[in-house]
């Protein structure tokens, strides 16, 4: 049920002044006059005697007003029990406000036995005599449904006759009914109005109220000051709600001078009456070092208060405290308890924590990490939305579904999530999950790009450096690939520094070419690693033991490439001494990738280099490589079958691959394909043919 948050219920009496009750002047006396002179000045002490001596009378305004001293500690200690008696002589006499009075004894067991029961019919029959206290002491019950459902109508009703009146508590309590719109049509300049004169009077609620209003721009302009202002007379009578907004202001230095010392002391206020939000920002304070030296053990008791209220934003951090070992013992379990107590509330950092958790480590469950994170997705949470796509993409925790996936990464990708504008443009560029469009793969990307991603501005570079359209441009692909190096992406750094190595649309620059590789071969990127090791292996910067540093590190990671190169300085002897079994372990290694080191296999086998010479395995070995389409390959494959090496002589297939080399660009290939020609070997002689490719050979040969 929907309560309005009062505070202790005993607020709702006015702490201000009674309204003026209407007397006969058969009723008044001397003795309760004067009273009540002194009583309206303030002057409590004198007016409680004099009270005391007309109420003994039998007067029924001063039993009343007796009653009422004594229940508000006006010159006189409290005292709920005698309250009640003097109330109640005056009640029996048709004085309607002690009835409204009596009521509120019995609703909060001041001086009674609570009994709502009681509560209402004394409510009733003040009501019935138009007493403004009963009137909003019975719409108070009303509202809060102690008597079956709300009745929001009703009590806007009764609050309305009450506050026409001039009832502080009643204006405080129509000014929240049309503020909420319960009851009522919604109405901030009302609601602003009511709470207004609440306020004036002096009601903690209406100050709060007022307070409100003033810091949202509701009802009135916006004025922070003025809602420090009230806020600040509700904290000051001690209203709960009121301490901790004031803190706020002081916090977050709405209205007032920053002052996290201040703050801390009005959270504390509130939290001794154990408001709950107040007791999590404490904590916080304190977590954070803000206001306070930093003291987990205390963030930890303070969230721990707030946590047993059900603050979500508390059970969190108190499950990081537990996660962390914080203040606390590291406790797994423990964590795990406060993050859901919070994650079923529908907290969504709690859901992803969860997630986080589930997704490896000791209570690893991939299925149930992906449904806490769907489920802060469903919240709108766009961190979450973009890994449930992931999920979704990768099948983890979940049946892969990339149509799930593109469902997921649009609405990150809507809200602005970079990573998730990257993988929409991905699966719009493979087809994956939606039709394939190159044009909504690029326009995504270049979202996630302007979004400052570092992977979607290298894929970007990488469009405009190899794409074929009109938009190719180097410049274009310079820029990105900049953009994306200076976040230290490795893979831009690689291609800015080719980019300078060779010259491709910027002049040449070694020395940028190798800072550059450095940064990304130190982050573990073979391909800078072998391009270093090949910088170093050249004229001028020959430097053979860092180039085989850099090799050796890119071959440790498979780097093919640079596998091949470092049999290359093996057979040759370059920066090491000729090792042919370790670069014929090295041309193996990558001959299945390299169609080279198929070439130079062959030669080793055929030539018996670091093994016995087999021209069978070489003839293999250039077959292969020929059939790769190597032309050094085809050549030599061709003058085996001329010559019979390691296969039988077959003049038209030593033509056919002859011709495969030629058409390449050999010109040794088209020399021997001109007098294959010429003299008829494998094929029928064409001394026309012959003379265009010993042209050819001589054109390429100078």
């Amino acid at each position: 049920m929907n309560r309005v948050r009062l505070g202790h219920i005993r607020r709702i009496v006015p702490l201000a002044r009674l309204q003026r009750p209407i007397y006969s002047s058969a009723h008044l006396r001397n003795d309760y006059q004067t009273g009540l002179h002194h009583f309206r000045n303030k002057d409590f002490e004198k007016a409680f005697g004099l009270m005391e001596k007309a109420a003994q009378s039998g007067n029924k305004d001063a039993e009343f007003h007796l009653g009422y001293m004594y229940d508000t500690a006006n010159g006189v200690e409290p005292d709920y029990q005698k309250a009640f008696e003097w109330y109640l002589k005056a009640a029996e006499k048709n004085h309607y406000d002690a009835m409204g009075l009596i009521g509120w004894l019995y609703f909060n067991g001041n001086g009674v036995e609570q009994d709502h029961q009681k509560a209402k019919e004394w409510f009733v029959k003040g009501a019935e005599g138009n007493s403004a206290h009963a009137q909003a002491g019975l719409g108070y019950f009303i509202q809060n449904g102690y008597d079956g459902e709300p009745d929001y109508k009703k009590a806007f009703e009764l609050y309305s006759k009450a506050a026409e009146q001039g009832n502080d508590v009643a204006q405080g309590l129509l000014a929240d009914l049309y503020f909420t719109g319960r009851g009522v049509e919604q109405n901030s300049e009302l609601a602003f109005q009511w709470g207004l004169k609440s306020a004036e009077k002096g009601y903690r609620v209406g100050q709060l109220m007022v307070a409100s209003l003033y810091r949202r721009g509701m009802g009135t302009e916006q004025n922070l000051k003025e809602a420090v202002k009230w806020y600040t007379k509700a904290a000051e009578q001690g209203e709960p709600v009121a301490q901790y907004s004031l803190a706020l202001s002081y916090l977050y230095s709405e209205g007032v001078d920053q002052d996290a010392n201040e703050a801390l002391k009005w959270f504390e206020k509130s939290a001794h009456q154990g408001y709950k939000e107040s007791q999590y920002w404490i904590g916080w304070q304190y977590a954070n070092g803000i206001g306070a030296d930093q003291d987990y053990k205390k963030a930890f008791e303070w969230y721990s208060l707030a946590a047993s209220q059900g603050q979500q934003n508390a059970q969190n951090n108190l499950g990081w405290l537990y996660l962390e070992g914080n203040g606390v013992e590291k406790d797994l379990k423990n964590a795990i308890y406060w993050f859901e107590q919070a994650a079923e509330q529908g907290l969504d950092i709690a859901q992803i924590n969860l997630g986080n958790i589930y997704s490896g480590g000791e209570y690893q469950n991939l299925a149930k990490a992906f449904e806490w994170y769907k489920k802060a997705a469903e919240q709108g949470n766009v961190d979450s939305q973009f890994w449930t796509g992931l999920s979704y993409e990768e099948g983890t925790g979940v049946n892969q579904d990339f149509t799930r996936a593109f469902e997921w990464y649009t609405k990150a990708a809507e809200s602005g999530h970079p990573v998730a504008e990257f993988k929409l443009g991905n699966l719009y560029s493979l087809g994956k999950g939606v039709e394939q469009s190159k044009d909504n793969a690029l326009e995504w990307l270049l979202k996630s790009a302007n979004h400052g991603y570092d992977k979607a501005q290298y894929f970007i570079g990488m469009y405009y450096q190899y794409n074929d359209s009109d938009q190719n441009n180097s410049k274009q692909a310079h820029d990105w690939f900049l953009k994306s190096a200076e976040q230290g992406n490795s893979d831009a750094q690689y291609s800015l520094g080719r980019i300078y190595d060779h010259g491709f649309g910027v002049e040449k620059n070694t020395d940028k070419a190798i800072e550059l590789y450095v940064k990304s071969a130190e982050q573990g990127n073979a391909d800078a690693q072998n391009n270093l090791g090949m910088i170093y292996s050249r004229e001028p910067q020959v430097d053979y033991k860092k180039s085989l540093e850099w090799l050796n590190k890119a071959s440790e990671l498979n780097h093919p490439v640079a596998q091949f190169n470092l049999a290359i300085m093996s057979f040759e002897g370059k920066g090491v001494p000729i090792d042919y079994p370790k670069a014929l372990e090295l041309f193996n290694k990558t001959a299945d990738q390299i169609i080279d080191a198929q070439v130079y296999l062959g030669i080793m086998h055929n030539e018996g280099r670091g093994v016995p010479q087999n021209s069978t395995e070489a003839f293999k070995w250039f077959k292969k490589a020929a059939d790769n389409g190597h032309p050094n390959g085809q050549y030599i494959l061709g003058m085996l079958y001329l010559n019979g090496i390691g296969t039988a002589k077959d003049e038209p297939k030593a033509f056919e691959v002859m011709k495969r080399s030629a058409e390449q660009g050999n010109p040794k290939a088209a020399m021997i394909l001109s007098n294959m020609y010429r003299t008829g070997t494998g094929v029928a002689v064409d001394l026309k043919l012959a003379d265009e490719w010993s042209s050819k050979a001589k054109t390429k040969s100078a």
